[in-house]
Formats: C-alpha cells, sequence, structure tokens
C-alpha cells in the first residue's frame, strides 16, 4: 500500500477529475415510491446527494435519508443498480448507486434539499411531466428490486413452458 498524506491524495484525485459518486435512495411503501421536488427546477426525483470523500456508501445513504427526507424512519434493504450518468449533469460525470429502503415510519418534512413529497407508484411517476427521464429509467430496476426484496438468488422463480424450458 502506498503511504501518501492526504494533501499528495487530494492532489492526485483532482488531477484525474474522477467521476462524481451519488447516491439515490428508492424508499419503497405498500407498492409506492417516495419523490421529492427540488426547488430548482422543480423535478420530482429520489433523494440523492453526493458521496462524501470520508464515507462508505451505506454511511451516504444514511445520511441521505437523514438530510434529505427528515422525519422519516427507514431501513436499507439491498443495493439496486448503479448506473453511469454521464451527460445529465454538465457539472462532472458521475455515477450514481442506488438502495432500496423499506419504509418503517415518519412523515417526510419539506427542507432546503426537497420542497414537498409525493408518493407515486410506477405509472404515476411515468405521467410526472416534471421528473427526469434518468430517473424513470431506473424505475425498471426498481421494479426487480422490490419484488425480490427478501428473497435470495436461489429462491426466485423462474417461469417455464411445457417442456421445463426457460420463457
Amino acid at each position: 500500500m502506498y503511504k501518501i498524506t492526504r494533501g499528495q491524495q487530494l492532489k492526485e484525485l483532482t488531477s484525474r477529475v474522477p467521476p462524481v459518486v451519488n447516491v439515490d435512495i428508492v424508499i419503497f411503501k405498500e407498492w409506492k415510491f417516495l419523490v421529492g421536488k427540488h426547488p430548482t427546477p422543480g423535478h420530482r426525483l429520489f433523494p440523492g446527494k453526493r458521496m462524501m470523500f470520508d464515507e462508505s456508501l451505506h454511511e451516504a445513504a444514511d445520511r441521505v435519508l437523514r438530510e434529505e427526507v427528515p422525519g422519516v424512519k427507514a431501513r436499507i434493504k439491498k443495493l439496486i443498480t448503479v448506473l453511469e450518468d454521464k451527460g445529465n449533469d454538465s457539472r462532472a460525470y458521475g455515477v450514481t448507486v442506488y438502495y432500496l429502503f423499506d419504509f418503517i415510519s415518519g412523515n417526510p418534512m419539506p427542507n432546503e434539499h426537497l420542497l414537498d413529497f409525493k408518493w407515486v407508484d410506477r405509472e404515476e411517476f411515468d405521467k410526472l411531466d416534471e421528473s427526469y427521464d434518468f430517473d424513470k429509467r431506473v424505475f425498471n430496476e426498481v421494479d426487480l428490486a422490490v419484488r425480490t426484496m427478501n428473497t435470495t438468488e436461489d429462491e426466485i422463480l423462474t417461469e417455464v413452458d411445457k417442456d421445463n424450458k426457460e420463457i
């Protein structure tokens, strides 16, 4: 392992311009998902923030819950997906990590990050004019994560035809 100072590490990282890591959380309750309205430009989206230099992905996800969805208690269930979002934010190339959270209790409170909240199913989200296409595309992964939330890979059933071939 290399021995370098924090200053040397930061200089090396900034000279390479690494991708920004974003962590978004999808809170699930009774087949609905929580989306918030961003102050500018007013789009509906899943709560999320950039990962801090000194935190793990799980710590970042927990921070998103605390800071962007105050008033809600939820438990991290599983990783949904990791997607590149090159071109969605002109400030930086990014990678977004999506986590599924299982709602426990509470009501989300408007804050400086998200103005108001709405529980929506997939069809409702698809019809929102003020949502990002990027978040709409994530719903395929969200759907799979929810359907397999309490199963292991070995427990997932596969549909077969009369000849026992996978459909």
